[in-house]
């Protein structure tokens, strides 16, 4: 079953006939398997105070898988972290990873699924290098890396 986004995307969470597209999609790196992927989903409890969210993004027109997200949501810390952004290879290099991410993010101000009281995004910088590539200079580094070292918030301005 897909849920819209906005205009333009939808996601669905991964099962078992996913995986074939999710091997595909996963293929270039080392951190995620499809199994990953499928268990993400299977084991994702939105109620929870913080849960994983594990979620295939496709077009609306015709429902193409395009990537594979996961992200970790923290409601009482009120951020969403990108833990990992994968796009089928079919659609690499063709920058829908940042309009997928521009309606996503908007998608998360209007609907606001889990009652977040900021619009913050922390990212894993070991998946991506740089949270302005992705949204433009509307975003602003926080500065504030977690437990890990790894991760870089921004917040949106405005």
């Amino acid at each position: 079953m897909y849920t819209p986004y906005l205009e333009t995307y939808q996601y669905h969470f991964p099962i078992e006939s996913d995986r074939a597209w999710l091997e595909q999609a996963l293929v270039g790196q080392e951190f995620f398997t499809a199994s990953d992927a499928i268990n993400a989903a299977m084991n994702c409890n939105t109620t929870a105070d913080q849960f994983r969210i594990s979620r295939i993004i496709s077009r609306q027109a015709d429902n193409q898988n395009l990537c594979w997200t996961l992200h970790d949501v923290n409601k009482p810390g009120g951020y969403v972290q990108i833990i990992a952004i994968c796009t089928h290879p079919d659609f690499r290099g063709q920058g829908l990873t940042k309009h997928i991410g521009e309606e996503l993010t908007r998608w998360q101000r209007t609907v606001n699924p889990w009652g977040l009281k900021h619009n913050i995004i922390a990212f894993s910088n070991s998946f991506i290098n740089s949270p302005k590539n992705m949204y433009g200079d509307q975003w602003q580094e926080m500065g504030a890396p977690t437990v890990d070292g790894l991760t870089l918030q921004v917040e949106e301005i405005g």
